[in-house]
């Protein structure tokens, strides 16, 4: 769910700093009708679409709406952060 909300919403904000943007814009997304079954679909849709590695975006039904993927930093988002 952080990948999917971090590209989604293109947040540069390392994690863990970045949760907690993470946590509202997904508070803020979840419908009040079967929250559950939202939150099994985005779970599903970072492990099958929005992969860490190669997000097939093509086959996004949030493509549209993704800020990472209009402006092309879906590969760099979440941003991880800096080893000691």
């Amino acid at each position: 769910v952080e990948r999917v909300m971090a590209r989604l919403l293109d947040l540069a904000t390392p994690l863990p700093q970045a949760r907690k943007a993470i946590r509202e814009a997904a508070g803020s997304l979840t419908p009040a009708d079967r929250p559950g079954d939202y939150a099994q679909g985005v779970m599903d849709l970072g492990a099958t679409v929005c992969t860490p590695r190669r997000p097939a975006c093509v086959l996004c039904p949030w493509a549209a709406a993704c800020l990472a993927r209009r402006r092309g930093t879906e590969g760099a988002r979440p941003v991880k952060p800096a080893r000691k």
